[in-house]
Order: C-alpha cells, then structure tokens, then sequence
C-alpha cells in the first residue's frame, strides 16, 4: 500500500481447470484511504413511479464511496483498459507473468512501484483463510459524527487473510457529505497537536498489529479503554469486533452522497445499462 495515496494493488491468479495449464490475471487496485475524488462520479440509472402507474426512467451521477482503479477518473478508466488487454487472454506459461515489465505499460495513473510489487506477489485464488467469506476489500465508517469526529476502517483481504487495514478519524467541518478532515491528512501537514499525533500513531500501531495477527481485535487491550486526543478508541473496538463478527452492516459502507439527475432516458436505456459492467445499478 502507498500509505501517502491510500492506492493498494494486487494481483489474482485464476485458473481453468478444464485445461492442463490455463491461468487468468486479475488486476485489483482500490483506494483504502479516501472515498472520494473531484475527479469521477459514478452512473446510476433507476426507475421512479408516477401517479397513472407508469414508470418514469433516469440517468444520474453521485460519487461511488470508494475509490476503485479503472473508475476513479476518466484517465484511470483509459489506464485500466491497458492492463486488463495485458491480462485479457489466458496464458499457457507461467512465467509469462515475469516477463511484463511496468516500465513500458503507457498508464499516467499507475503506481509502477505498487504494480511492481502485485507483480512480484501474485495472489494464488484460494480463500481457505479466517476471513474467506469476506468481501476483497471494503471502505466503512460510522454512521453518524458523534462529539464532531467518526472512525473509518478500510481493508483488503488476500487468500481469506487480512493483507492490509487503514484507520482514520473523520472531523466534521460542515454539514456536507464531504465537509470533513481526516486525522492522517492533519498529520501530513502538520496541524495537529501532540495529543493527535499520538492518538495517529496509536492508530498505526493497532493496524501493524491486526495485519500481523490477523484479527481485527488484535491488540484490543492496548487501546480499547482509552480516550486520547477527545477520541474514544472504545468506539473504534466496537467497529472492528463488529468487522470481526461479520455484523457489520450499519457501518454505512456506500456513498452518501446526493445523487444528481443528468437526464430522463427510456425504458430500453435503462434495461441496456443493467448489462455495463463497469456502472454501479441501483433501483
């Protein structure tokens, strides 16, 4: 992970076992620090009854809530379809893999050190870890500001184990879905106090020690009783044991942003978009 741009990447192998030696390459690269980017909003369509019954169908925008590479900016989408061409047909060599040189690949928006390293690391497609059942990645918060801050929590799960975890505390700055700073961009400029940056660096520790015990409750004692900076770390316990139980769904997970309309389109444009890919559809 670039803990600076919040970019974490990696690589999957897929295999068909149809065939002797068949492997697919599945590029994943999310933001696990910031949700949202000036840059993109993502394309929802939905339907909205009117009076006489009939259906009235819309294209809209709103900002997705997680940053995906491929999705976050028009430059990325173009990047992304260069690494997907590069991954798009099955290979018959393994070692295929090691003659990619990132380097050569024209994407302005890649990291080529994160590229590299999901080279060097290929992710075999198996989920027999602790965590298996959850989702790859994920980018969650509290679902109100209590006392002007809230936690957020985002992961990346590799093989069913937890390979990467960021903690941050959310300041409320305003009433807009955005109005808000993050602890970690405080420290980076150096505007916080000595309180914050230990809370920032207590932070960091709880990440270290969840990601090398694999638990989302590692090293819950360290912290769990502790208020340091006006932040209540026993809320942050409860949101990673609730991550840890698989009972989180009030962590508001998706965007809250308002979604604007952009135009009223017909029922076979709608139907269409159910079958893009690469749009987020919700009634």
């Amino acid at each position: 992970m670039n803990e600076k741009s919040g970019w974490c990447y990696k690589l999957v192998q897929e295999k068909d076992n149809s065939i002797s030696f068949n492997e697919y390459y599945r590029f994943i690269g999310v933001n696990l620090r910031y949700r949202y980017d000036d840059n993109w909003k993502t394309t929802i369509w939905f339907e909205k009854a009117v009076p006489n019954g009939k259906a009235v169908y819309y294209r809209a925008e709103r900002y997705r809530g997680i940053l995906i590479f491929g999705e976050d900016s028009e430059a990325s989408a173009a990047d992304r379809k260069r690494i997907d061409a590069i991954f798009s047909n099955p290979w018959s060599d393994e070692n295929q893999i090691y003659m990619i040189d990132p380097s050569q690949i024209p994407a302005e928006t890649l990291d080529k050190d994160l590229f590299t390293d999901a080279l060097n690391h290929v992710i075999p497609a198996a989920y027999s870890g602790k965590y298996a059942n959850y989702p790859e990645y994920a980018m969650e918060v509290e679902a109100e500001y209590q006392d002007g801050y809230r936690f957020q929590v985002a992961f990346m799960i590799e093989q069913g184990d937890i390979a990467e975890l960021w903690l941050d505390v959310l300041y409320r700055i305003g009433d807009g879905f955005r109005d808000y700073k993050q602890l970690s961009d405080l420290v980076d400029s150096g505007e916080v106090d000595a309180a914050q940056r230990g809370a920032f660096d207590l932070l960091q520790s709880v990440r270290k020690e969840v990601r090398d015990e694999n638990s989302f409750i590692a090293a819950a004692d360290s912290y769990k009783g502790k208020t340091v900076a006006g932040i209540d770390l026993s809320r942050l316990y409860i949101f990673l044991l609730a991550i840890e139980e698989n009972r989180d769904e009030k962590y508001d997970k998706y965007s809250e942003s308002p979604v604007w309309i952009r135009e009223e389109v017909s029922r076979e444009e709608y139907e269409a978009a159910w079958n893009n890919a690469h749009s987020e559809i919700r009634p």
